[in-house]
């Protein structure tokens, strides 16, 4: 017995939500790994001081090598982990500079370097985590840029179709004009199909962003009855992955899924064309895996609001 459609909805949500807590759990982990690296790494070298003091084998300055690590854990860390580095390090510093027997005694030389010590490495923390504030400030100042440049090249966008739509009081002109302007700067590939008096829908253009593939497309907008590769939405905008499941659900025959397969489609999203309060035609916007995850982005990022076409 096959698995109803709603049970299968169940099944992906419920693996969905298992991705999504193994991701965070993944995340947090790797939160709590940059905070405690830092402070082991300052006590390992530590025991390693002690235990080489232990046999006779001192560093004549182990102080240079701990103050070391502990700039590494606050730059990776934060304060927390410059905190605790810090406080290994003058554990070893109280211990590394007593002089042997209890309780613990310290000569004049010892104490002045004990205090200065002290001093430098809550000082050193500090700068450290000025210069890490610093960083992270000016990465989302890049990252504030980038957001700005693409709002522009979306404004930009929007601009240039609303000019298209209303260049041309002829529809299909308009559409095939339109066509040309989403390829290839939304998609790889696109067909547009506008609804007929009997409410069918029928292809009307398409575009590929390579030139010798526009009729590879359009044969495969025209196979059959004509409808939209991957159907018409039937709420809303559709976004999907290409799958070969997917691919033989949605095709009429195995020829149809050849001409699909030599598209090479990855991901697709069909919008209806709204007017006058309802659908009047799907465009369906393509990209292929040579695209890569900018274009995806920029699919999945899109308005999945209904685009309007006035006819």
């Amino acid at each position: 017995m096959t698995d109803s459609g709603a049970w299968q909805r169940i099944r992906r949500s419920e693996i969905g939500e298992r991705a999504s807590l193994l991701s965070r759990s993944r995340e947090d982990w790797g939160r709590i790994s940059l905070k405690v690296r830092g402070p082991l790494l300052t006590l390992a070298l530590a025991i390693v001081f002690d235990q080489l003091t232990r046999n006779n084998l001192p560093v004549p300055h182990p102080f240079s090598f701990l103050l070391l690590t502990v700039i590494y854990s606050t730059a990776i860390g934060g304060l927390q982990s410059g905190i605790l580095s810090s406080l290994v390090m003058v554990v070893y510093a109280l211990n590394y500079l007593a002089d042997p027997g209890a309780p613990p005694h310290y000569t004049a030389a010892s104490a002045y370097s004990l205090v200065g010590l002290l001093l430098l490495v809550p000082v050193t923390v500090w700068v450290v985590l000025a210069l890490r504030t610093a960083a992270e400030r000016g990465r989302h100042v890049v990252l504030s840029r980038q957001e700005a440049e693409r709002l522009d090249r979306r404004l930009a966008f929007l601009t240039e179709a609303n000019q298209v739509l209303a260049s041309s009081v002829e529809y299909e002109a308009t559409l095939r004009s339109l066509a040309r302007l989403l390829v290839p700067t939304l998609a790889d590939w696109c067909a547009i199909h506008v609804s007929t008096e009997q409410g069918a829908l029928r292809y009307v253009a398409s575009a590929h962003r390579d030139p010798a593939r526009d009729l590879l497309v359009r044969a495969l907008c025209e196979y059959g009855s004509g409808s939209p590769p991957f159907g018409a939405p039937e709420r809303g905008a559709e976004l999907g992955e290409v799958t070969e499941e997917l691919l033989r659900s949605r095709s009429r025959d195995e020829e149809q899924v050849k001409l699909l397969r030599a598209l090479a489609p990855a991901s697709y999203l069909a919008v209806p064309l709204l007017a006058r309060g309802g659908s009047v035609g799907t465009i369906t916007l393509v990209v292929g895996p040579e695209s890569g995850g900018v274009m995806a982005e920029t699919i999945s990022r899109s308005p999945r609001s209904s685009a309007a076409v006035r006819r």
